[in-house]
């Protein structure tokens, strides 16, 4: 019987890499934290930081409200950055996956990437358009 390959850790799949600078938001996840600290290290930034500066934004989204911040935290972001849209898997009520969709495009960005994030919760990437960096 052939070997499977061992699955890639998280923090790969999510694209963070050493002395990026890193947002994370309405995200407890300690593990997920740990990780992101130990990948990037003191090169974390706050939601105060200069607008531009950071190349992953995690976002997590459990209500219409949070939505709202996928809007207010893009200027934050290096034109080539990404933000991470984290919210519940196959909800058919609150927030679902079309809404998360639906209010980046709302914001003029695309999404190019979906991971499983964890038994309960999906990541939805988003960049700046290609044309618009």
């Amino acid at each position: 019987m052939p070997e499977t390959a061992p699955q890639k850790p998280l923090i790969d799949k999510l694209g963070v890499k050493p002395g990026q600078h890193i947002i994370v938001l309405g995200i407890d996840d300690e593990a997920f934290l740990a990780s992101v600290e130990q990948r990037s290290g003191e090169h974390t930034c706050s939601p105060g930081t200069e607008e531009g500066g950071c190349d992953i934004i995690f976002l997590g989204i459990e209500d219409e409200e949070d939505l709202t911040w996928l809007k207010r935290v893009q200027g934050h972001l290096k034109p080539s950055g990404a933000i991470w849209a984290i919210f519940h898997k196959g909800r058919t009520d609150g927030v679902t996956a079309s809404d998360v969709r639906a209010a980046g495009l709302e914001c003029g960005l695309v999404d190019i990437k979906v991971v499983s994030f964890s038994a309960t919760h999906t990541g939805l990437m988003f960049v700046v358009p290609i044309a618009e960096r």
